[in-house]
C-alpha cells in the first residue's frame, strides 16, 4: 500500500531535523503502529502539540526501548530518539515530538490519538486488510508490549501422561470487547487457533469489579511457531 503523503506539513523543528516519512506499508511500520498501540499513546492537539509516547517496564523492556524501537524509529523516520527512565517505578520512556509524524499516523495509518480505553477499536482499517507479511508484524509489535507466556498444569490422564505443563501465550487488553474480536481476527488470520476470555478484575482504589478480555493462544506447536 503506497501513501499519499504530499499533504503532509512539517513543523520548522522537523525540517531541521531532516525527518522523513514512509511512503508505503512495511512490516516495519506496522510493527511500530503495534507498540504504539500496545504500550504507547498519541498526544494530539492540532497545530499546539505532536507526541507519542510509549511507556515499559524498566526491567523488563529496557533492550525493548534502547534497541528495538529506537532502530525502528530511525529506519521509518530517520531520526534518534533518547529514552529516559524512572527508577523509582521501574519504568521507561521512549517519547518522540514531531508534526509531520503525528499527522502521518493520525492521517495516512488511520491511529487514534487520545485515551486508548475509550476508544473500541484501535486498529487501523491498513493493518485488517494488510498481507500476511504487514500482520504478523503489527501481532509482533503487539505482542511484544502487551501478551505474556504462562504455564499451566494439566492432567493428561487419556494418554496416560500423567501432571504436565503447557503453554499458554496470554494478550490482555482491557475493556474493549470490539478491539480484543479484531485481534483474535488477526491472529487466525496469521494462521494460529485461539480463544477469548473474559475475567472480572477487582480494583482496591474504586472498590469495584471491571470486565476485562484477554486472548489465548494455547499450545506447544503454537509457542514453537509464535516464537
Amino acid at each position: 500500500m503506497d501513501f499519499d503523503i504530499s499533504k503532509i506539513k512539517y513543523s520548522v523543528v522537523d525540517l531541521r531535523r531532516q525527518i522523513k516519512l514512509p511512503k508505503k506499508l512495511t512490516p516495519g511500520l506496522a510493527e511500530f503502529i503495534g507498540i504504539v498501540i500496545g504500550d504507547g499513546n498519541i498526544d494530539y492537539r492540532k497545530n499546539k502539540h505532536y507526541e507519542i509516547t510509549i511507556i515499559g517496564d524498566k526491567t523488563l523492556d529496557y533492550d525493548f526501548h534502547t534497541k528495538r524501537i529506537k532502530l525502528l524509529v530511525k529506519q521509518l523516520f530517520n531520526i534518534e530518539i533518547k529514552t529516559k527512565e524512572f527508577p523509582q517505578a521501574n519504568a521507561i520512556r521512549t517519547r518522540l515530538y514531531s508534526k509531520a509524524i503525528v499527522t502521518f499516523l493520525i492521517y495516512n495509518c488511520n491511529m487514534k490519538p487520545g485515551n486508548k480505553t475509550k476508544k473500541k477499536s484501535l486498529i487501523p482499517y491498513i493493518i485488517k486488510n494488510g498481507e500476511g507479511p504487514i500482520i504478523k508484524a503489527f501481532l509482533r509489535g503487539l505482542a511484544d508490549t502487551d501478551f505474556s507466556i504462562r504455564f499451566k498444569k494439566r492432567n493428561d490422564v487419556k494418554k496416560n501422561f500423567g501432571q504436565h505443563h503447557y503453554p499458554i501465550i496470554v494478550g490482555h487488553f482491557g475493556p474493549s470487547k470490539k478491539f480484543i474480536l479484531d485481534v483474535s481476527e488477526l491472529i487466525k488470520k496469521a494462521g494460529f487457533n485461539c480463544h477469548i476470555d473474559s475475567p472480572k478484575k477487582y480494583l482496591n482504589s474504586t472498590g469495584k469489579l471491571y470486565q476485562n478480555y484477554r486472548v489465548n493462544v494455547v499450545g506447544k506447536k503454537n509457542l514453537i511457531r509464535w516464537m
